[in-house]
């Protein structure tokens, strides 16, 4: 896998990722919140893992592993300030462009709630 295919994919996820959390915390229901969460665990581990591709593309293979998890960061921040743009972008583009920041205060991300409340966090209301 070369550098511009992790980067898309790197993309794709962490958009993935991102709109699924903000499903997660628009979710009136608990089983439909718990869907969405779990969508957005699979993205998140596609994420990371699209970032591990790329930093073993940009480093080479004999990499270090302190510059290996310094690549890793750096492009899981590339790919979700990326995401956070063609998301905004989107709602720009359907005229919801003041709800995105209510839908990304409120989104909500796998274990946010703690031990007692996994999934914490109340529906919004309507």
């Amino acid at each position: 896998m070369g550098l511009a295919e992790a980067l898309a994919g790197l993309l794709l996820s962490s958009t993935l990722t991102l709109w699924a959390a903000m499903a997660a915390g628009r979710a009136a229901t608990g089983d439909v919140r718990f869907g969405w969460l779990a969508v957005e665990f699979v993205t998140l581990f596609a994420a990371l893992a699209a970032s591990a591709f790329a930093s073993v593309a940009t480093a080479g293979p004999p990499v270090n592993a302190l510059a290996f998890l310094g690549l890793l960061f750096v492009w899981s921040a590339i790919g979700y300030g990326m995401a956070g743009i063609l998301v905004y972008v989107e709602y720009a583009r359907r005229g919801r462009r003041d709800n995105f920041r209510t839908d990304l205060r409120e989104s909500l991300w796998v274990g946010r709630g703690g031990v007692g409340r996994p999934f914490g966090g109340k529906p919004r209301p309507r």
